[in-house]
């Protein structure tokens, strides 16, 4: 496989192919996030994120790459599975995550990507 380097620092280009990979990824992690989660006795799930191609988080459009993705996800989901068990008269779930990510270099620019969303 080639090994492509992008520019995290100025914030990387946004290329079609990676649009629709990052659809799929929103679609899917949400999916299972819920197909996950739907057990009425769940009061907690826990799961591990392998993201082995993670960059900077953001490009330079704004869009948010796959770490970033996985964090707003995680957030609207969590709370969109909260209000329908609270609607149902359930406790909330309590989500754990760990997202284990490829680059070290990257970690003080996600970190200050994911309190803003947070």
């Amino acid at each position: 496989m080639a090994r492509k380097d992008y520019d995290w620092e100025d914030g990387a280009q946004l290329e079609e192919h990676t649009k629709k990979k990052h659809i799929i990824l929103r679609e899917y992690f949400r999916e299972y996030l819920i197909t996950r989660c739907q057990l009425p006795k769940q009061e907690k799930f826990r799961l591990v994120v392998v993201d082995g191609f993670s960059g900077a988080g953001l490009y330079q459009c704004g869009s948010y790459g796959s770490p970033l993705i996985f964090v707003d996800v995680l957030t609207k989901t969590t709370n969109e599975i909260n209000l329908r068990r609270l609607n149902k008269g359930l406790r909330p779930l309590q989500i754990e995550c760990l997202l284990l990510l490829r680059q070290k270099i990257t970690r003080h620019k996600l970190i200050k990507y994911v309190i803003m969303i947070l």
